[in-house]
Formats: C-alpha cells, structure tokens, sequence
C-alpha cells in the first residue's frame, strides 16, 4: 500500500499486525524509512497495574507489545530483531506518550487502535510527519475500554473514508482469518 494511512479493520487472526510489521520491515530494510515506531494504547488487564510491574518504563511496556514483536521476529529471526531494537530503529511506544512526538521519515504502526479514543486516534493520526507512513490496526469487536462507544476507531474510518487517496481503508472479514480454522467457528457463535 502506498498510502501515507492506512485503516486497517477486521477480526483476530486476520494477520492485521503480521501484514503492517512485514511491509514495515520491507521499508525499513530497503531504507525507505529510517525506523519503525509500534504504538498502541497500554490498557491494564487483569488487575495488573505497571507501577507495580517490576523495571524501568521499557521493561514495563515491552509485554504488551510482545504480539507485534513475535510478528517481527517471525520475519527477521530474534537476532536481526534484537539488533534493531538495539539501534533503536525499531522502537515502542505507548499511545500516552506520543503527545508532542514529531516521527519523521518513519513507519508508524498503531496496534489496537480500537482501543484509542476519538482524541486519541486524532492525536496518533496528527503524529504523521514528513517521510512518514502509518497504519493504525484494529478490531472494531474487541473494544477493551470502558465504554465501547468511546472508541474512535469506527469514527476515524468513517469520517476520513473517501476524503484523501493518500487515507486508505482495508477492511477484512471472518473469511480473511488465516490464524487457525476454528477462529472464525469462536467469533461467529460467542457474542
């Protein structure tokens, strides 16, 4: 895709993360962008809370975005992985902290992006810079915050659809699982 943004909606197993990590990776090797960024939205599970996670703020982050760096390390191997993290040329950031945050000439994923709020998809969205490119992944049946309504996934996809050829939407459905044949049997009967 060659859009500055790019939507990407659809069920888990999609292979939304594993996509956007790969052509994230493709531009990066090829030195079409000079890092990646991985951000999302860090909501507490289960009661964990990360001042209580032991570690600095790295340490603290890096479980919640250990999908996106399986996908990763899927492409390149761990140790090409490791060697990129070490050079900082693929970093992680939660959604909290990019207030303020100019990622130029950057691949930026936005992982759960269903989880933002309508302000927080505009804050991640007016992170895009100069040589930049995002993808914001999400599922729009998977909302972990409070109020479901509060996502501003479905919003962004609806108010920006149509507006730019630069803003592309790719919208996957339950034949698009490629995860595991019984994903498809889970989500269609437990609602």
């Amino acid at each position: 895709n060659e859009c500055d943004i790019t939507f990407c909606a659809g069920p888990a197993g999609t292979g939304k993360t594993w996509i956007a990590t790969r052509y994230a990776l493709e531009q990066l090797l090829s030195k079409r962008k000079k890092k990646i960024i991985v951000t999302k939205p860090i909501l507490e599970a289960a009661g964990d809370k990360l001042g209580f996670i032991p570690g600095d703020i790295y340490e603290k982050v890096l479980p919640h975005f250990m999908s996106v760096l399986d996908c990763i390390e899927d492409h390149v191997g761990p140790t090409m992985a490791k060697k990129l993290l070490d050079a900082q040329q693929i970093q992680f950031l939660p959604a909290a902290y990019a207030r303020g945050r100019n990622l130029k000439d950057a691949f930026i994923l936005v992982d759960e992006a269903q989880n933002l709020t309508k302000s927080g998809i505009k804050l991640m969205l007016t992170r895009l810079a100069e040589g930049s490119s995002m993808v914001l992944n999400g599922d729009p049946q998977q909302i972990d915050l409070p109020r479901v309504e509060d996502s501003g996934f479905a919003w962004a996809i609806s108010g920006l659809r149509g507006k730019d050829s630069d803003i592309g939407i790719a919208e996957m459905s339950n034949n698009d699982i490629q995860r595991h044949k019984l994903i498809g049997v889970i989500l269609n009967n437990l609602h």
